[in-house]
Formats: structure tokens, C-alpha cells, sequence
């Protein structure tokens, strides 16, 4: 799906926007407005982000620290029959080593989430000073069929201007600089 971003400078002009894109069959899960102001986007029952998944990069490096966790584990496993060469490989069971991998994995998961919590989104780094200046950050995910649709309902909307688009999916292997 395709992520359009909009921003617009007051609330109520964001809540105008929720309301015609509701009109326009697009849903609560694929519509988010993002801001510093969270008592005024639940005053106006405007869907907010989620600060774990949209607001933090916790999902993103979460997901790295679990591949490159796994992938540790699977290293360290074999790197093992290297170093202790006389121990039979029948006596290391797949579970075993099944289980090593999903520890390492888990482990790097943690890591990544945590480190992950400290970091602010990715794809929404190039609205942070706009954020900051109180602007409200519109995210529409929309099939790429509709996006055409969308796209000139927002037009029409005054005070709200077009900022760029993206991915909705998490690509923990795509660069930040591409989100």
C-alpha cells in the first residue's frame, strides 16, 4: 500500500479531512494524524498514531536485531563443530540448534526494540521539525488504485498541502533515507 502525507497547520482543518476521507471509504486503520497536540486530536476524535509503531523506529530495528540475532546464533552453532571438532554431530540435536537460533533471534529482537524506542520513525524524520512547529501530519495508506481518488479529494482541501508519499510496510533491509 501507498502512504500519502499531508500536513495542514490547524486541527480542525485535519478533522475536515478525516471526515471526507471517511466519506470516501477509507477506514480508521488506514488514516492516522500525527502531532505533538495528542489532547487535541482526542478532543476532536481524530485517529492518532500509535507511538510504537508510527512514532518509534521500534518495529524497524526490532526486526533487524532479530535477523541479524538469528543469524549470530547460526554462526555461533556451527562455529562451535569448528572449534570442539571431536564431539559427534549426532549428539547435537536440529532442536538444539533450532533452539540456540531462536534465542540469539530473540535476543537481537529485544536489542533492536529497545534501541528501536529511542529512535524516532524513520519515515517521519523529515516531518520533525513541521511537527515541532505544530503542524499536523496526515498519513493515508490507500491501494495504489485508489491513491488517484485521494489524491484529488486533497487537492480540493484548503490549507492542507501535499508532502510527499512512502510504503505503509516495515522493510527492516530498506535504508532510512528511502522511506
Amino acid at each position: 500500500m501507498r502512504r500519502l502525507y499531508y500536513l495542514t497547520d490547524t486541527v480542525t482543518r485535519a478533522e475536515c479531512v478525516s471526515n471526507d476521507i471517511h466519506k470516501l471509504g477509507v477506514s480508521d486503520w488506514n488514516f492516522h494524524v500525527m502531532s505533538r497536540d495528542k489532547g487535541g486530536l482526542t478532543k476532536h476524535h481524530l485517529h492518532s498514531t500509535n507511538p510504537l509503531i508510527h512514532e518509534r523506529d521500534m518495529i524497524c530495528i526490532g526486526e533487524r536485531g532479530a535477523l541479524i540475532g538469528a543469524f549470530t546464533g547460526i554462526f555461533a552453532t556451527f562455529s562451535f563443530f569448528f572449534v570442539m571438532p571431536d564431539i559427534p554431530v549426532r549428539l547435537v540435536s536440529q532442536a538444539l540448534i533450532l533452539f540456540i537460533c531462536l534465542a540469539f533471534g530473540m535476543g537481537g529482537a529485544f536489542l533492536g526494540a529497545t534501541i528501536g524506542l529511542a529512535r524516532e520513525n524513520a519515515k517521519i524524520t523529515r516531518f520533525h521539525d513541521d511537527l515541532d512547529a505544530g503542524n499536523y501530519l496526515l498519513m493515508i495508506d490507500v491501494h495504489k488504485s485508489d491513491a488517484p481518488r485521494i489524491e484529488k479529494m486533497m487537492t480540493l482541501q484548503q490549507g492542507v498541502q501535499a508532502a510527499g508519499e512512502g510504503n505503509s510496510i516495515v522493510n527492516p533491509f530498506q535504508p532510512a533515507l528511502n522511506n
